[in-house]
């Protein structure tokens, strides 16, 4: 059985296209919705955002704050700031 280096799972996640720009983006503000980032990241698409933040949240380097209104309203911010 191999052991791996626990800090590959971390380049591994960090390497990929985006997510390096959306963690700038949320340390730099407290909190943003899925359209700000939407306009901020500029180039990427709505489902590879939607991918890229559940991933993200998947890892614990980000949650998810959902609020029940009309129209509903997602946020997103840093685990650890």
């Amino acid at each position: 059985m191999e052991k791996t280096c626990p800090v590959v799972g971390i380049i591994t996640i960090l390497s990929k296209k985006w997510n390096l720009l959306i963690l700038k983006l949320l340390n730099e503000h407290d909190k943003k919705r899925f359209s700000e980032l939407m306009v901020e990241v500029y180039g990427v698409s709505s489902r590879t955002l939607s991918k890229r933040l559940k991933e993200l949240e998947t890892a614990k380097l980000i949650k998810k704050a959902k609020f029940n209104e009309i129209p509903p309203r997602v946020e997103y911010s840093l685990t650890v700031s």
